[in-house]
């Protein structure tokens, strides 16, 4: 079964940053499309790109859906398929290294120095540990050969 394609509208032609968007989305789902995926994998995400191409309303708006729905789709396809975008987890792991290493580690700062403005020294050593997981997942799934040849860009 093949993936759909995406299509642009009209009244959405002629904004660069809408069509790059749109392109390297479509070059993903080529990608994809070009390996084995389940049916029920690949109706989820054929759903998903008819209720894009049928969007009807603002730039803005449609901006906001695409955005919604090549999320829904990566992280589909990472999770059945175990195929992930380059950088793909360097990624996820940056915001949650900030998150779960550097809050904590800013606040142990915070109480130990007396002064809770040492709870930003955390976050980057917290992004530092995440952007390090996150790339040594990355360099084991393109090792695997489960990393796609191309990185989705915002």
């Amino acid at each position: 079964m093949e993936i759909r394609d995406l299509t642009i509208k009209g009244e959405f032609e002629g904004d660069e940053k809408l069509e790059k968007r749109i392109d390297n989305f479509q070059d993903y789902l080529n990608l994809i499309n070009s390996r084995d995926l389940d049916e029920e994998v690949v109706n989820s995400i054929n759903s998903s790109i008819d209720e894009l191409n049928q969007f009807i309303g603002t730039k803005r708006g449609y901006k906001n859906k695409l955005v919604k729905v090549r999320s829904k789709i990566v992280r589909l396809v990472e999770k059945q398929a175990k195929l992930v975008p380059q950088n793909y987890y360097r990624k996820l792991w940056l915001a949650l290294g900030m998150s779960v290493f550097g809050m904590p580690i800013g606040v142990v700062f915070g109480t130990s120095f007396g002064s809770m403005a040492y709870l930003g020294v955390g976050l980057p050593i917290g992004m530092a540990v995440g952007i390090a997981v996150g790339a040594s997942m990355d360099k084991r799934a393109l090792q695997e050969g489960r990393q796609l040849d191309i990185e989705i860009f915002s």
